[in-house]
């Protein structure tokens, strides 16, 4: 025997199927939603009603359907669970599940080198923007010696504006880091460029990947500066931007020390045989 062939015949038997759950809820009682055929059934009246809502598959909650994540593989486009739920998940397995976190932490890291150019091109085209606005709000910017800011920098310090140079093309009008922490910054990326070479194509040591470009590159300190490490070479090498930024000044494992020693011992090598 063939089954419904036409839309007409499909949508028959939905309603029959929908009137035959809703008798069965009367007559339980309970809540009517605790079943995957009563839900099915209830939505079906719900889009056919042209009622914006669904049944949540978790909290067995009916909500519109601006409560749930998109699904492109569903029928409606729809995830069965609604944003509350699944962020209550989320936040269950991320404190119980290591196995989860990993994951997420794997898929996070990939995710941001795979948009890499994309992020990077967005990137220009906003700072672009707003550097011209900022150029025009701060064209008559000084130095005041009676404000204080905080530098981002390894010191952390609260200084007087005139500890930091201008850059109107800021929010303040002025460069995030104080003179020191520049300064110091400048001879790091001086001092790894000169012993092991630009970062185009070298390894980062925290995600074993290669660095596509100098804009993805960070002149990253072993010892940390605001743990008293230098800006000599031997303690820097070049990461992604991302990966210096998760590590932010955490100590590295001796995996780590191993794996940034033997990528410096390479492009030490190199270098030496090219200026020879």
């Amino acid at each position: 025997m063939k089954g419904p062939t036409t839309p007409e015949q499909k949508d028959r038997i939905a309603r029959s199927k929908a009137r035959a759950a809703l008798q069965r809820w009367r007559e339980s009682g309970g809540n009517p939603l605790n079943t995957r055929e009563s839900r099915s059934a209830i939505n079906w009246t719900l889009r056919e009603k042209g009622i914006p809502a669904k049944a949540c598959s978790q909290c067995f909650t009916v909500k519109s359907l601006a409560s749930y994540p998109s699904f492109a593989s569903s029928a409606d486009g729809l995830r069965s669970y609604c944003r509350d739920c699944k962020a209550a998940n989320h936040a269950t397995r991320s404190a119980t599940d290591p196995v989860y976190i990993q994951k997420r932490r794997q898929a996070a890291v990939a995710y941001y080198h795979a948009n890499a150019t994309a992020r990077r091109e967005y990137s220009i085209r906003y700072s672009k923007r707003k550097r011209q606005a900022n150029l025009i709000k701060n064209a008559a910017k000084i130095q005041d010696p009676n404000i204080l800011k905080r530098c981002i920098g390894a010191c952390g310090r609260t200084l007087p504006e005139t500890h930091f140079r201008l850059d109107r093309g800021k929010d303040d009008g002025l460069r995030a880091r104080c003179r020191d922490c520049a300064d110091s910054s400048l001879r790091a990326r001086r001092a790894c460029t000169q012993e092991y070479g630009g970062p185009t194509g070298q390894t980062c040591y925290l995600c074993m990947s290669t660095i596509g470009s100098h804009a993805q590159a960070h002149a990253d300190h072993l010892h940390p500066t605001s743990a008293g490490g230098s800006d000599e070479a031997s303690n820097i090498w070049w990461t992604h931007e991302f990966c210096n930024i998760a590590r932010g000044a955490r100590p590295l494992t001796p995996d780590e020390w191993d794996q940034v020693r033997s990528l410096q011992q390479r492009a030490s090598a190199a270098t030496k045989e090219m200026a020879s």
